[in-house]
């Protein structure tokens, strides 16, 4: 019996790849999706913190483990590290990469933010001469950008605010106690501040059920009222019967055919099993994440393609970034026994974004934005801010509940040569494939942006009047942000980039990058909506390809 030929492989289940297998099935396309994880169904949902060991606070790690406290990571395949899949750091700067191997990838856990770029993030270096520009505007992204978000249902308000255009939006909900004298703060030290964007349903749409509030989203959504692809996009393009899911299949070579220098498959081993196995397909879609994809390019070598596949240009790899992150938190005293009530909802609803756009005194280019929120929420966090011992330390956590006020910046990183992913030539994981090594470090711009956010969180401290105030003393540690953008940048010119502004590689015409690796810069924003919009463009592309067309 003849192998199979698929229209389309798609490497990775995530917000590009569930977004591109959700298209092309759509449209008629027989598509084999590879996940190196399993389908996963035992989520917790509605646990409290007592019953986690530590109450959900574990010992300290090598690795920090912030969402094992949250309890959504009770097996060693999500947002852990796994012994059998190492990776290595340059020059003893640890970088925290955080993986997750299961079907939906990080959609099950994202922040849900959902920004629109605009025209200053896709033209940087025409505006402010640092990095490059992308090769398409915001013109080009607006039409995938409402596509986008009439798909998945994102809450949020219209307010014209220049650091991002506004959206199509489901109502957002109502700012709590805490939100509301953040926001007045904010007004006063002149930063204002914008609704936040997030991809939640706040009323039945589409057949999803709105949002019934429980707080508990780190633990996975059982009415799927925020968006994942494992709930969303995956079961729509199984519907089709064009759909294959392959799980536990760790993608490490695509194999190119050595007469037309087409990619032809990707090969895998079944990580199950041991086996080595190969799909065989038309179009070759990479969306395994930054790191992943970056892993399996340079990793794909061959007689045509000796440094990697799709790299002639020497890019595949380089100008890796990710955001900088600054966090801080403090309690309201204002607030300070007051009667407890429901705060229970979709995080925080507020924005201090970028108001630095067309300011010349600054000693640095690009910006940041500051994510704010606070109030009653399930795990008392203000805990560990407190002093005490035995009843008067538990009379003082009641005092001071739902007065906590949380804020995290994403300041932007540029593109740096200095900043790059690499094969290891010396480490192999459990299969015996070359591991990554990844080089980044945060130099004078960042350096510089970091020292004006902590000013303006003292300024916002300051009007707050907080107390028990944790003050960021710097940046969080590398990875933090779990936001990596970079590596296999599109352009115009494939000398000095990897794949077009459609996703495809220059050197390979049926080979796709769709995930957040095609990136030419980081901008402050959180990425997943311009991913997913992404996606959607190269997804049309590639349905012309399949017409013969492209």
């Amino acid at each position: 019996m003849p192998e199979k030929l698929y229209d389309a492989i798609v490497v990775g289940s995530g917000a590009s790849g569930g977004l591109v297998a959700y298209e092309l099935t759509r449209a008629g396309a027989q598509v084999c999706m590879l996940e190196a994880g399993p389908v996963r169904e035992n989520f917790p949902y509605h646990k409290w913190s007592y019953e986690y060991p530590y109450r959900g606070n574990p010992p300290a790690k090598t690795v920090p483990t912030p969402y094992l406290q949250q309890g959504i990571a009770e097996g060693n395949y999500l947002f852990t590290y796994n012994d059998k899949e190492p990776y290595t750091s340059a020059d003893g700067k640890h970088y925290n990469w955080w993986r997750a191997r299961v079907v939906g990838g990080r959609t099950h856990f994202w922040g849900r933010i959902c920004w629109r770029f605009n025209e200053h993030d896709f033209k940087p270096r025409t505006y402010d001469g640092a990095g490059v520009d992308w090769p398409i505007g915001y013109a080009d992204m607006a039409p995938y950008y409402e596509r986008v978000e009439r798909l998945i249902g994102v809450c949020g308000e219209k307010e014209n605010h220049p650091d991002t255009p506004d959206g199509v939006y489901l109502p957002s909900p109502k700012p709590n106690c805490n939100e509301v004298l953040i926001r007045k703060a904010s007004e006063t030290i002149g930063a204002g501040w914008i609704t936040r964007r997030k991809a939640h349903v706040t009323a039945d749409y589409n057949g999803i059920p709105a949002c019934h509030y429980c707080t508990h989203c780190g633990q996975g959504c059982e009415t799927g009222s925020y968006f994942n692809t494992h709930d969303r996009l995956i079961p729509q393009a199984m519907k089709t019967g064009h759909f294959r899911l392959v799980t536990g299949a760790l993608a490490h070579n695509i194999t190119v055919d050595p007469k037309t220098g087409l990619a032809d498959g990707v090969a895998y081993v079944n990580t199950q099993t041991g086996r080595e196995e190969k799909v065989r397909a038309k179009i070759v879609v990479v969306a395994g994440g930054t790191l992943h994809s970056a892993r399996l390019l340079l990793g794909s070598s061959s007689r045509q393609f000796p440094n990697g596949i799709a790299n002639s240009s020497g890019q595949v790899g380089r100008n890796f970034m990710e955001h900088v992150d600054v966090d801080g938190s403090g309690l309201l005293p204002q607030l300070r026994n007051r009667k407890v009530v429901n705060d229970d909802g979709i995080g925080g609803n507020t924005i201090i974004p970028w108001d630095g756009w067309g300011k010349k005194n600054l000693p640095f280019v690009r910006g940041y934005h500051i994510e704010c929120g606070g109030g009653f929420g399930a795990f008392p966090t203000h805990a560990n801010v407190l002093e005490g011992f035995g009843s008067s330390y538990k009379k003082s956590i009641h005092e001071w509940y739902g007065t906590r006020v949380n804020f995290h910046s994403h300041l932007e990183m540029l593109a740096d040569d200095r900043n790059f992913v690499e094969i290891d030539p010396n480490v192999k994981d459990h299969w015996g494939i070359p591991v990554l090594k990844i080089h980044l470090d945060q130099y004078d711009n960042e350096k510089k942006m970091t020292a004006h956010c902590i000013e303006r969180f003292k300024e916002l401290f300051a009007a707050l009047k907080l107390e028990h105030a944790q003050l960021p003393q710097g940046p969080l540690y590398r990875g933090a942000s779990i936001h990596e953008v970079g590596t296999s940048r599109m352009g115009n010119d494939p000398k000095t980039s990897v794949v077009n502004s459609f996703g495809q590689a220059h050197d390979v015409k049926n080979l796709y990058v769709v995930d957040a690796s095609i990136f030419c810069s980081a901008t402050h924003k959180n990425p997943t909506l311009t991913i997913l919009a992404l996606a959607a463009r190269a997804s049309d592309h590639m349905q012309e390809r399949l017409k013969g067309k492209a």
